[in-house]
């Protein structure tokens, strides 16, 4: 554990490769559920299309992003704007409960939006989403933007629809 309470895990295998490595939890939770959970992020040396893992002077960050609603009529979903810096998305679910899973790898210093449903168990309320301005910075960092019908409309200023 750093001197920051940060808890790194860093080893090499027999080939000298660096293994990865979690540097702390990033949870945010609000009151009410569903919840957004960025599951730590690794950092990375991209040069051309070979990546690697590194401990100082990452050039990417990689995210993962989990979020899961208990629902019988709406399943998880998870928008990330822009959607090319997405390399993986998909959503599972069962008769009750859903979880969807996406991951982004970011250039250091760039920003990007992500917005996760927030759904009734029944049809109590109309769904809408509550999306977030993210930061690639060491560590993370998250800005509320809004509450939302149409996320794809939302815009990196705080409290600006389109």
């Amino acid at each position: 554990m750093d001197s920051e309470g940060r808890i790194t895990y860093s080893s090499v295998d027999e080939k000298g490769n660096v293994l990865p490595h979690v540097v702390k939890r990033y949870e945010w939770r609000k009151l009410d559920e569903p919840i957004l959970v960025a599951d730590g992020y690794l950092v990375f040396n991209v040069e051309g299309s070979e990546a690697k893992l590194v401990n100082d002077d990452p050039t990417h960050v990689l995210f993962i992003i989990d979020h899961k609603v208990n629902s019988k009529v709406y399943d998880a979903d998870v928008k990330i704007l822009p959607e090319d810096i997405a390399v993986f998305k998909d959503v599972t679910s069962c008769k009750t409960e859903s979880v969807s899973l996406a991951v982004i790898i970011a250039e250091i210093g760039k920003t990007f939006t992500v917005c996760y449903n927030v759904v009734p168990y029944r049809r109590d309320f109309e769904p809408y989403y509550r999306c977030y301005l993210m930061r690639a910075t060491i560590p993370p960092q998250q800005e509320f933007l809004a509450d939302t019908p149409a996320p794809d409309k939302v815009s990196a200023e705080p409290d600006t629809i389109i």
